[in-house]
Parts: C-alpha cells; structure tokens; sequence
C-alpha cells in the first residue's frame, strides 16, 4: 500500500488543521498545511516560519488584491487585474508542486482556490480528495443564521442565487470527492453517504502549561463565560438577557464576554471559569469553543433544536457530551448549571475524558487514515436521504419560516435546491407545529 503523504489546504476553521496536523504528526504520517489566509485569532504563532517562499509570495500577492479591492481608481483597477494573473499563474504552479509531492488531499470548508474547476485534476491525476465541511459551507443559505441573522434585512434574489451556486459546488464537489466528511444537520445538499463529523471528532488537545480554576465550591460567584465569534447568531442578546434574569433572581455571577480576541486570550480565560455558554442555536452538542472548554473540564450550555433530533441523527457513542437543550431552556439550563454543583462538575469531568480520549488531534488523525484505508465502521456514515432534520443554525423558528415563505413565493420550492428530497423539502414548508408535533 502507497504511503499517505497529506496536504491540508486553503483555510483555517478555529485551530482544526492545525491540531489535524499536530495528530498527523504523532503518527508518523507526513503532513503540510497551507492557509491562503493568516488566521485573525492566530492559533498558529509560528505559522510564518513554516511557510515556504511560494506561499509567502501566494499570501503577499492576496493581500495586496484585497487592499486594492475598495479602490475605484482606473490605476488601480488595472494593477489588481494583473495581480490577479500572477496570484493565478503562482497557484497554477504551486498545485503542480502539490500533485507531485503529495497523494492525498484534504480540503475544509469547500475552499478551492480555482472555485472548485480544479476539482477533476485531483481524480484524473489519481489523488485521493477528502473534503471536510464545517457548517456554513454546505448549510442551506437560508437556514443559515450567519447569512440571514434574525430580522435583518437581506436580498431575498442574492440567496435565491446563493443557493443555487452552493448546491451547484456541492454536487460537483461529491462528483469527484473521495470521501465526504460533514454533519447531519448540514448535509442536505449532498446526493451520496457521508462520513460523520461526529464520528470524525474535532481534533485538540489542551495547551501545557495553563494553571486550570477547578470550580471547587468556596467561591461566591459562578463565573461563565460566553465567547462568540459572531454575537448574532450565536444569540448573544438572548444570552445577556437570561443572565441579567438569573441575576435579579438572587444568582451571583460574574459573566464575562469576549469576542473578536486571539485563541490564547479566550484559552485563558475558559482556565479561569466555572462553565461556558456557548449559544442558542446550535446544531451540534460541541463546537470548537465548547471543545476546549472541556478539555479543561469546563462544561457548557449549549442551545439548538437539533437537540430534539441528535439521538435519531448520530449513534450515541459520538455524540459529546455538553448540556444541549432547546432554545426555550436555555434559561433553566443555565440555572441547573449555577446552583447543581455536583451535577456541572461531573459534566465538566466527562466531557473532558471524552475530548481527550476521542478527539485528541491524534485520535482523529488515525480515524483520517482509517477512512483512507476502508476501515470505518458502518455506523460512522449516514445517507442524507434519510435525515430528518431541517432547522438550521443561529435562527429562530418564525424568522426560518418567514425566508423560506419568501423564498417560495419569489421562486418556487425548486428555489430550495430539495427536489431530490421531496421528505426534506415537504418538512421546511409545513408549519413548524406540524414539523415537531
């Protein structure tokens, strides 16, 4: 059997490929990643010094377009489309680079430099194409919260047009893809069986060296932290409500908020809480922030309707652990967390076993190779066929139903990119008393 040689490209989503390499390298698997982008919350601080000179010079030409993208200027104008023919002419060259030293290829959040028209090289070059979604790449625009936040004003012909192109993308993207790796409550759009996020893992391992607050009992305040990356769909309002409610009913907490920080800043300050609440709609038990939190044995509140569905969804073995509840309780969880001690510090202490066990960046490498290799369990695969759940993400019910009507009304249910699954389709255009009933 030909030895793996992976590359992981072309962006970073919170940490993950630069923990998958981290795993790839504790098992003597040779790996390279490359991010067309530095990443704001520099989860990397060393990733300069590991960058050769073409993707430095890839990464210097990038900037220079986006700095020039807000000019209106002819001079301008012209030096950004020649820009763009070099940063064409380097990518070109360094996917030649690519192909020649590596035989697998592991591409996250559908980012393709070329918009996915290189796609059929990696199958006719004989490359094994892995391609791993995080959310909002394979999401339906509109269920997704982060596109539509609620009542926001938006151009209901720009998602109709949105749609269409990712669903586009997407089939392309499972035309040639070798493995597919995604959610169930993101796979929708896909038209063949994908392997599970949830069995794959988040890959990470806690940082050495962070003296950990242990949550004892003799402290006056509980201390939660909420850290969003974006405050509106992850209803940080609602949130700051519920906290203000708890706190005139007699509770004393110190809430603290960060957003916009680097990683170590929010590591930080997980090492110094009780618990996290990471958001409201949510449609998995632990994303990354939940993630490190509990590999510091700090639990979390986190909201979603997916909460209903997960057990009918994902085999009970990969599912984290976290207190997920409806948005509707979030309220009460919060309050369980505050005043059942016992009950928040074993929920702290078992999902922390779980991340280090399951998703330590090496665990998940090995579960990367066993893919590669034909070795998965059956239950680690799901048909999206078969899915049930169609609620989305950082979105209240009313708001869903009030895009997906003007969406119909604009341009038919065939504008929801579902025909092939008339199941699907038929339950985001009931009524939701119909749909949970």
């Amino acid at each position: 059997m030909r030895k793996h040689k992976i590359f992981m490209g072309f962006t970073e989503i919170c940490g993950y490929y630069y923990n998958l390499k981290k795993g790839f390298d504790e098992i003597g698997i040779e790996s390279h990643f490359f991010s067309l982008f530095p990443h704001p919350f520099s989860y990397n601080e060393n990733e300069d010094k590991e960058l050769s000179f073409m993707e430095k010079f890839i990464r210097k030409i990038i900037g220079k377009i986006i700095d020039l993208r807000k000019s209106s200027l002819f001079k301008n104008i012209v030096i950004n489309l020649f820009l763009k023919i070099i940063l064409g002419i380097a990518l070109s060259s360094y996917y030649v680079f690519l192909f020649v030293k590596y035989n697998v290829f592991i591409i996250g959040f559908a980012y393709f430099p070329f918009r996915g028209l290189e796609l059929p090289f990696f199958r006719f070059f004989g490359k094994k194409l892995i391609c791993v979604f995080h959310g909002s790449d394979s999401r339906p625009p509109y269920i997704n919260g982060a596109i539509i936040p609620n009542d926001i004003d938006f151009d209901i012909f720009s998602l109709a047009e949105l749609t269409k192109n990712k669903k586009k993308l997407i089939d392309k993207i499972n035309r040639y893809a070798d493995i597919i790796i995604d959610a169930p409550a993101t796979s929708l759009f896909h038209s063949r069986d994908v392997l599970s996020w949830f069995y794959i893992g988040i890959p990470y391992k806690k940082p050495n060296n962070i003296k950990i607050n242990d949550g004892t009992t003799n402290k006056e305040h509980v201390r939660i932290l909420h850290s969003p990356s974006n405050p509106i769909p992850k209803g940080t309002n609602h949130i700051e409500q519920v906290i203000n409610k708890l706190k005139t009913k007699g509770h004393k907490i110190d809430f603290v908020k960060i957003s916009g920080m680097p990683n170590s800043v929010v590591i930080d300050e997980i090492s110094k809480c009780d618990f996290i609440v990471d958001e409201i709609f949510s449609d998995t038990t632990l994303a990354t922030f939940a993630t490190e939190a509990a590999s510091f044995g700090k639990p979390a509140v986190v909201g979603g309707e997916f909460s209903i569905f997960i057990h009918k969804e994902v085999p009970n073995q990969y599912i984290p652990p976290s207190l997920f509840v409806g948005p509707e309780d979030v309220e009460l969880a919060i309050e369980k967390m505050i005043t059942n001690i016992e009950f928040r510090l074993e929920l702290g202490q078992t999902a922390k076993k779980f991340v280090e066990k399951y998703w330590h960046p090496k665990a998940v490498a090995g579960r990367f190779i066993n893919a590669l290799d034909g070795n998965t369990p059956g239950n680690a695969k799901f048909s999206p066929y078969e899915l049930t759940f169609t609620g989305g993400y950082g979105m209240s019910r009313s708001w869903r139903n009030n895009v997906i009507r003007l969406m119909i009304d604009a341009f038919g249910t065939s504008s929801l990119q579902l025909d092939d699954k008339p199941n699907l389709r038929d339950a985001l255009i009931k009524p939701l008393t119909q749909l949970y009933s």
